[in-house]
């Protein structure tokens, strides 16, 4: 489809709504592929004017304060988070750490100051880049263009690695048949909340999972809430009890959520 006419400045864009939500004023269809920004800081003038920068740019924009930044991930798709913080402090850091504990949108903070300790802080809180201020809003946008290309290789690579079948301890889970095979050959029936959790577990062995992101791995199945998920985990410890090893594999993380203590292999 043919980019839409450039419009006058007076009318591109719709004014600030009480969400804080700017987007172009083209067809549904235009407005639906742009990538979305969720600009976050506590000067709104400042998160304002980026934001109307980016739109400007041909993408669209929400912009909200540090304390709401969770709300509207929460409320709206987000293809990039912009954090705007004069220097790396810890409310920051802890921010950053929050977004991290709720979803996987990059974030790209802008600083206008800090050290290079600052920098790497931000890094190791969970940012995927830091820009100093003054900076090129063509920079901004090739980063988080770059980013959001590596996460979506990153994505294929992985579907295609988990249609594998995995082993472990004589067992074998066949996604591609969606099928549990024990160390007999005899097939396990699961449900499909079994099934997603068993394969969440599969994919990140010997390594914690909050209880958020086991609900997040069902929730594409079935309508699961989180005092539920202690008795999904239940259940599927009992299918693995066939092994007689299976029932210390799911293992509790007292306060956060579960692990898979066992030796998984990948097959081709």
């Amino acid at each position: 489809m043919a980019e839409p006419p450039a419009l006058p400045m007076t009318s591109l864009f719709n004014s600030w709504n009480r969400a804080g939500e700017v987007t172009v004023h083209r067809g549904p269809e235009w407005r639906t592929c742009l990538p979305r920004f969720l600009v976050v800081g506590d000067n709104e003038a400042e998160r304002r004017e980026i934001a109307d920068r980016v739109v400007l740019h041909g993408c669209s924009a929400l912009h909200a304060r540090g304390k709401d930044a969770l709300h509207r991930l929460a409320t709206g798709r987000v293809a990039v988070v912009v954090l705007s913080v004069d220097v790396p402090s810890p409310s920051s850091l802890a921010l950053l750490d929050a977004i991290r504990m709720h979803s996987c949108v990059p974030v790209i903070v802008i600083t206008a100051g800090g050290t290079g300790d600052d920098h790497v802080a931000s890094l190791e809180a969970g940012a995927d880049d830091v820009l100093r201020k003054p900076f090129e809003l063509d920079e901004l946008i090739a980063r988080a263009r770059a980013i959001l290309r590596r996460q979506s290789l990153a994505r294929m690579a992985e579907d295609q690695r988990h249609q594998r079948t995995f082993r472990f301890h004589g067992w074998e889970l066949r996604p591609r048949t969606r099928t549990l095979l024990d160390p007999k050959g005899a097939p396990v029936d699961l449900t499909k909340t079994e099934f997603a959790l068993l394969t969440a577990f599969l994919r990140t062995p010997r390594h914690p999972l909050s209880r958020l992101h086991l609900i997040r791995a069902t929730r594409a199945h079935e309508d699961i809430l989180d005092r539920s998920i202690d008795v999904q985990i239940m259940r599927l410890r009992r299918k693995l009890q066939r092994d007689r090893s299976g029932s210390s594999w799911i293992k509790t993380v007292r306060g956060f959520g579960y692990s898979f203590n066992a030796n998984v292999e990948i097959l081709d």
